[in-house]
């Protein structure tokens, strides 16, 4: 390892460098065979397993880059691991706060979804999204224990190990995607209760909108200051009881046991829902005469390609994946792919009872949020309260992943004010003339012998070179100052657009065709790509590049239907 670190050095035509190599390699090696020493005594004493045995049987896993290990038979580096910094965090926790993430309020959408594309057509594209979303989370796995995880992972760090010339960029679109989703949380927060105190005929000032985004703020400020996602488990377990609770009443109505027409009397808001829907299939009756409309097991493919993008929108967690993965307890490849099948299963099981049963309530009469379909009842009330509670505990899901972009954002500028040249120095662990592996000369000069402590498992990766700035600060580590003043610059931001935009319509859609795309499809093919070997599994870099062609098709294809209708 220290000969493959260092080789490059002897390249330089400076004898000095040469005569330190020299001195340098000596000098690492006899601490290497002293910790080796120490370890074979060790073990001899205790009985223990041996060297070699060790290094594949450790409590905490990460797995090494492919610069530092050989692959295994089938050429997976996904099933090597070794020590690496665990979180605290059970998998029981982890699963709750991504399957949080993934599921939400958007579930309303599917019934119209599958009014658009049918039946099967649409069962078909759920379970393609779902397993399209879990292959970018795995990807983007892998990549974040290539990289290495002991300072934390980000999109930063990956990022900047595989497409360095874009990372500012690809943060500065995770925090404004995960910025105008939360904003749109405020907004429906506010349009649930305002609609449910109509109901029970409240005061006027319970049916101002502007009063409860304020509440709304009130609300989500305690939640919003906590450090850690696994922190959130709490309201995150509540929020998925809402959300279940919700999927029940959606259910009734589909099984008659609540009159899905009782009254028969859309709002004007449902009546255009659905005459916009009609007349986007060409339907001949764009006058609503029936509370059930007739339903469909294929619709035609534009219609289908239509609504594509909500079927993909329905999956995107990507932007939290990191920071479970940095929470973790017991890291290993079996523990991570259980928590994603785990949390996009129970979200598709969901998904699939929601939209066969709310479209099999209304047939191709279901608007694009099914509620508005629903006749104003106490069911239909206690669901949109759900919903308003919902979006409050889910807040911090966005709130956490945009400020940890923003804090390494932050910190790209302040390294470029103080004209740190350390910016610079970058990670590369993809494969180049020097097996995957560069160090700049500043990195290489600058190793020390306390990276080899004897405190360091033997079987632990060497610590990687990283970008000496202080871009990579993770959460746990920025001061208490920065943290709440990134926190609160957000609240004020999200509560202003909000208090002044009551529908961010077409931006809203732009920004998640782009915006989730990227980050559910695009970022997890490229980054997988720039940092793996063709050689080393070619089944996961053929799934990396159909992900990232994936993702550039949709693009496209969602702006096209947004703008052009």
């Amino acid at each position: 390892l220290f000969n493959e670190q260092t080789k490059n050095c002897f390249q330089f035509p400076v004898a000095g460098c040469r005569l330190f190599s020299i001195d340098f390699i000596l000098i690492h090696q006899a601490k290497a065979l002293t910790i080796i020493s120490v370890m074979i005594e060790s073990n001899e004493e205790s009985g223990a397993i041996s060297l070699l045995d060790q290094q594949h049987t450790t409590t905490e896993h990460q797995i090494l880059p492919e610069s530092y290990i050989e692959n295994d038979p089938d050429g997976d580096p996904a099933t090597l691991t070794s020590t690496s910094k665990s979180g605290g965090a059970s998998l029981l926790s982890s699963i709750i706060t991504l399957t949080n993430t993934v599921m939400g309020a958007g579930m309303l959408g599917l019934p119209g979804a599958f009014a658009g594309c049918g039946t099967i057509s649409g069962s078909i594209l759920l379970l393609l999204a779902a397993l399209g979303s879990a292959n970018g989370l795995r990807l983007l796995s892998i990549s974040a224990e290539t990289v290495g995880m002991s300072e934390g992972s980000s999109f930063y760090r990956v990022a900047n190990a595989s497409i360095p010339r874009y990372t500012i960029l690809i943060d500065l679109a995770v925090a404004m995607k995960c910025f105008g989703v939360a904003t749109s949380y405020f907004i429906t927060f506010s349009d649930c209760m305002v609609d449910a105190m109509r109901y029970l005929q409240g005061p006027e000032l319970l049916i101002s909108r502007y009063f409860w985004v304020s509440c709304a703020l009130v609300l989500v400020l305690p939640i919003s200051f906590f450090r850690t996602l696994d922190a959130l488990k709490f309201t995150s377990t509540l929020s998925l009881v809402l959300i279940f609770s919700l999927a029940v009443g959606i259910v009734l109505f589909a099984e008659g046991v609540e009159d899905p027409c009782e009254g028969f009397e859309y709002s004007q808001q449902a009546e255009e829902s659905v005459e916009v829907a009609r007349l986007l299939m060409n339907s001949t009756t764009p006058e609503v005469e029936n509370c059930r409309g007739d339903t469909t097991h294929f619709e035609s493919l534009s219609h289908t390609l239509q609504n594509l993008p909500i079927f993909v929108f329905s999956f995107t967690c990507q932007q939290n994946i990191f920071g479970v993965l940095n929470e973790l307890r017991n890291r290993t490849p079996q523990r991570i792919n259980r928590m994603i099948g785990t949390c996009l299963s129970t979200a598709f099981i969901l998904y699939i009872i929601v939209a066969v049963a709310g479209y099999g309530t209304y047939g191709d009469n279901v608007a694009s949020d099914i509620l508005l379909n629903y006749p104003n009842t106490k069911l239909v009330t206690i669901m949109r309260v759900c919903i308003a509670i919902m979006m409050a505990l889910s807040y911090p899901l966005q709130l956490d992943p945009s400020r940890r972009c923003l804090f390494t954002l932050v910190s790209s500028i302040q390294s470029m004010i103080n004209g740190d040249k350390k910016m610079e120095s970058t990670v590369c662990c993809s494969d180049s003339e020097n097996d995957g592996f560069s160090l700049s000369t500043t990195e290489k000069l600058n190793l020390s012998l306390d990276e080899l402590s004897l405190e360091r498992p033997i079987n632990q990766a060497v610590p990687q070179p990283t970008t000496l700035s202080t871009t990579n600060t993770t959460v746990s580590t920025t001061s208490n100052t920065t943290f709440r003043i990134v926190t609160i610059i957000f609240l004020l931001l999200s509560y202003t657009l909000a208090m002044v935009i009551q529908d961010l319509g077409v931006v809203l859609a732009v920004v998640g065709a782009t915006g989730s795309t990227m980050v559910a499809y695009i970022l997890p093919g490229a980054i997988y790509w720039n940092l793996h070997d063709s050689r080393s599994n070619r089944t996961m870099m053929g799934l990396a590049a159909l992900q990232f062609i994936i993702g550039c098709l949709i693009v496209p294809t969602s702006l096209y239907y947004i703008i052009f209708g």
